[in-house]
C-alpha cells in the first residue's frame, strides 16, 4: 500500500512539473460519504463516513480536463435495530486509500459532468452484529469502481461535488461462496454516494 501511495504522489509531482504554466490546477477535497454493501442483507445508504485528500487536474482540450486524486475513503454498511428487522444491529467499516482517475466535461455555465474509475486499497476493516465483533470472512485488499459525478462552481476557488460510485470488482465473496456469472454478480460490492467540496489552490 505504501508503494502505491508513493507512486501516486510521484505522479502528482510529475503532473505539476510537466504542466507548469499550462492549465494545471490542484488543491484539496473533503466531504461526506453515504454507503452500503450489496449482498450483505442490509439495504439502504445507512453507513455514514467521510473522505478527503489532494487532487490535481489539467486541461487537454477545450472544455475537457483530466483529474487525479488520492483520498482516504470510509465505506461500509450499517443496519440499526428496529421492529422491521427483528431488532438486528449490524455495522461494517471498510476504509480505503483510493485513487480516482476522472474525466471532467464543462458543459454549461458553472456545471461540469465527470466520469471515471477509482482504484482502492483496503487499509482497515471492522464488522460487528448485535454489538459483537465478528470474525469476518476475508475481504479483497483491492477494489475498483466506476464513478459518475457533477460539479457546481461556487466561485473561482470552490466547487461543490456530488458523486455516485459502484464497485466493478467484489469486496468479498457472498456468504454462500456462490457467483452468478449471467448477472455479473461475483460477490459483495460497495455502493456509495458522496457530497463534498473541492478547493483550488
Amino acid at each position: 500500500m505504501k508503494r502505491i501511495v508513493l507512486a501516486c504522489c510521484c505522479l502528482l509531482g510529475i503532473f505539476t512539473a510537466q504542466l507548469e504554466g499550462q492549465t494545471f490546477h490542484g488543491g484539496l477535497t473533503a466531504g461526506l460519504v453515504a454507503s452500503q454493501v450489496s449482498g450483505d442483507q442490509s439495504g439502504g445508504y445507512n453507513k455514514l463516513g467521510f473522505y478527503g485528500g489532494p487532487w490535481a487536474s489539467f486541461g487537454f482540450r477545450e472544455n475537457w480536463r483530466f483529474q487525479m486524486e488520492i483520498t482516504f475513503m470510509q465505506k461500509g454498511s450499517r443496519e440499526n435495530p428496529s421492529e422491521d428487522n427483528n431488532h438486528r444491529s449490524y455495522k461494517l467499516d471498510l476504509n480505503y486509500i483510493e485513487v480516482p482517475l476522472m474525466f471532467r466535461w464543462y458543459f454549461r455555465d458553472k456545471l461540469e459532468l465527470e466520469f471515471g474509475i477509482a482504484y482502492g486499497v483496503l487499509v482497515y476493516t471492522y464488522e460487528e452484529e448485535d454489538f459483537v465483533e465478528l470474525n469476518s470472512r476475508p475481504f479483497n485488499t483491492h477494489n475498483s469502481s466506476l464513478v459518475l459525478g457533477l460539479y457546481y462552481h461556487l466561485s473561482d476557488n470552490w466547487s461543490a461535488n456530488f458523486r455516485t460510485s459502484n464497485s466493478i470488482t467484489p469486496v468479498r465473496k457472498h456468504i454462500s461462496g456462490g457467483t452468478y456469472i449471467r448477472r455479473l454478480n461475483f460477490g459483495q460490492t460497495n455502493n456509495i454516494l458522496t457530497l463534498g467540496l473541492f478547493y483550488r489552490i
